[in-house]
């Protein structure tokens, strides 16, 4: 043992003078995106995007769509008519009773984006008739800057989800693939829900199973366990030996927010969030 002044320090439990930033450091690696050309690189002979083809709900033949090439990454615009319909369509591989994160970048000067989704049933069973599963994800122009500017006065403008014709916002969901009806692939659409007369934009679709795999650097000695609630697994012990460490979780919550605490062998614990997004 070590005597400083009249305090006791023990070899084997070493001080620790880490901020919670230094000691823990997250890296989220997401299931791979199953859906192809999701950056508009390839191109076909038409100049559309190469994997897709346009569902023209409306029939309308004021939709004209092309593929803009920028450095912060290639967009999908697709002008369109007042409350007209129309998606840029591909067909994703799915799991029954797998959880997916949907999402796609959106810029609008008027109409509505949106990510519409339909379940492909494969066949009939003896039980169950086929049917159709859908989801659909849209946003208005009412959530846009004139919006904020009301809320902003009550609520954190971080917390407002506004929709823009200058701003890339998201808009995403989490939806699970029904069990026992047979369905192995789903349509995904981006593209316009009605709104007025204008231009929408669109970058950077994603769809993959909502599990993430959740790589942990624990630095410094003396820590004994890290335990993220709803990980697996939730908890692992540690080796307050060594000064470094490196452990693997899953996350299997999609657009869900884990709580991580650090606890070591003097009693000290580390609080910090990871967002699985």
């Amino acid at each position: 043992m070590i005597k400083i002044g009249s305090l006791l320090f023990g070899l084997a439990l070493p001080l620790i003078v880490f901020s919670g930033e230094e000691v823990l450091t997250f890296r989220i690696i997401p299931s791979p995106n199953l859906v192809k050309n999701a950056d508009f690189s390839q191109i076909n002979e038409n100049g559309h995007p190469a994997g897709w083809r346009f569902d023209n709900c409306s029939k309308s033949p004021h939709f004209k769509s092309q593929v803009v090439k920028h450095p912060g990454g290639n967009y999908l615009a697709v002008n369109s008519e007042w409350n007209k319909f129309g998606y840029w369509l591909q067909f994703v591989p799915v799991k029954e009773g797998e959880a997916y994160v949907v999402s796609c970048e959106v810029q609008s000067d008027a109409p509505n984006p949106a990510v519409w989704l339909l379940n492909q049933v494969k066949k009939a069973s003896k039980k169950k008739s086929p049917g159709k599963v859908q989801y659909i994800i849209a946003r208005s122009l009412r959530h846009g800057d004139e919006l904020k500017e009301i809320l902003s006065d009550f609520v954190d403008e971080k917390l407002i989800n506004n929709l823009s014709p200058v701003r890339w916002n998201s808009i995403s969901s989490v939806i699970v693939v029904p069990l026992d009806l047979g369905i192995n692939r789903c349509a995904m659409r981006v593209g316009i829900y009605g709104g007025n007369t204008g231009q929408a934009r669109f970058r950077n679709p994603v769809f993959r199973e909502a599990r993430s795999k959740l790589q942990v650097e624990i630095r410094g000695a003396g820590w004994k366990s890290l335990r993220i609630k709803g990980a697996k697994p939730e908890s692992i012990k540690l080796d307050p030996a060594q000064e470094n460490q490196n452990v693997s979780f899953v996350l299997p919550k999609g657009l869900f927010v884990y709580k991580a605490e650090l606890t070591g062998s003097n009693g000290r614990k580390i609080h910090r969030e990871v967002a699985n997004e």
